[in-house]
């Protein structure tokens, strides 16, 4: 197993923070499952595994936000494989939801955690169903925010729900960025120009959209499109029953004005009555940007069950 420890110290949450707003941020490469992954570290206490949205981003979208909640708990952010800094050089094969699960198992076995919570943002709440599907006893504490839902059929509705939201202005701001020459040209600028247009749109506060940081690496294009090959995986998936399986206090969280949350609330609520289902008020598809206090309140309280 090949490890670099990168230690760091850094200070989250005021210019001038106290002794006890300081937190150990130590970072990572790691190669587990015969891959190189970044994995970050922030806080101490309970350790949580944060899985990260896309497919095809990274942690640092997450950040500097959520790093805050390292005043909790022990905050695990990690790169999928063929994202931000985790290794770019992949077989196709393996971007498959079994190898997906392997990973996070593989970083759980070399953090030496017998258990551990699972915090997944939208498609990193797919993966962390998945996970939590196939090994529920190693699961302490689940936290899915604005996750994909439980089922297909519900995450298309959700994602027919926001393309009907798109007014023929937005369409208009879409398709300059699409005819531009860094997004024609296949540059990670010009994906991320669309993937503000895209998120604002997700927004209850568009304004709070530079709130939001969108980095990719250069060879986005390329490294996203391997993503393709999980596509089997992701058709007609349904975690309903396994999920029944899983004794963990959970919390579902999303915003108000995420697209198909009703739906996916209703179906979260019939797995499992006693898990706490949240919706924030004046919240789209970021809570941690437009609602870190109530989200703050939620998981605190969730991790000392």
């Amino acid at each position: 197993m090949y490890r670099i420890l990168i230690p760091l110290l850094i200070f989250i949450g005021c210019q001038s923070p106290s002794p006890d707003q300081a937190l150990v941020d130590s970072a990572e490469y790691a190669t587990l499952n015969g891959f190189t992954f970044f994995i970050r570290q922030i806080g101490s206490g309970e350790p949580v595994l944060v899985c990260h949205g896309g497919p095809g981003l990274d942690h640092t979208y997450l950040m500097p936000q959520m790093g805050k909640l390292g005043k909790q708990a022990r905050m695990i952010f990690y790169d999928q494989r063929a994202c931000g800094l985790s290794g770019h050089i992949v077989d196709s094969g393996m971007m498959r939801l079994d190898t997906f699960i392997a990973d996070m198992e593989a970083i759980r076995q070399h953090l030496g955690l017998e258990k551990m919570s699972l915090l997944g943002h939208s498609f990193g709440g797919f993966l962390a169903m998945a996970y939590t599907s196939r090994y529920p006893d190693r699961i302490s504490h689940l936290i899915l925010m604005n996750s994909m839902p439980p089922t297909y059929t519900l995450w298309q509705q959700g994602n027919d729900a926001l393309f009907n939201r798109i007014s023929p202005e937005q369409h208009q701001e879409i398709t300059a960025v699409q005819q531009s020459d860094a997004y024609m040209l296949g540059e990670a600028k010009g994906y991320e120009d669309l993937f503000r247009v895209m998120y604002k749109l997700q927004f209850d506060n568009p304004a709070l959209i530079d709130s939001l940081n969108i980095t990719l690496q250069p060879d986005f294009e390329t490294t996203s499109q391997t993503f393709n090959t999980m596509m089997p995986d992701m058709i007609n998936y349904d975690f309903t029953q396994k999920l029944q399986r899983l004794k963990a206090p959970t919390l579902v969280i999303y915003g108000d004005q995420e697209a198909g949350a009703d739906g996916a609330i209703r179906a979260f609520k019939t797995i499992n009555p006693a898990w706490e289902v949240v919706k924030l008020a004046h919240c789209g598809h970021f809570p941690y940007i437009e609602a870190m206090p109530e989200l703050e309140k939620y998981v605190g309280a969730l991790l000392k069950q």
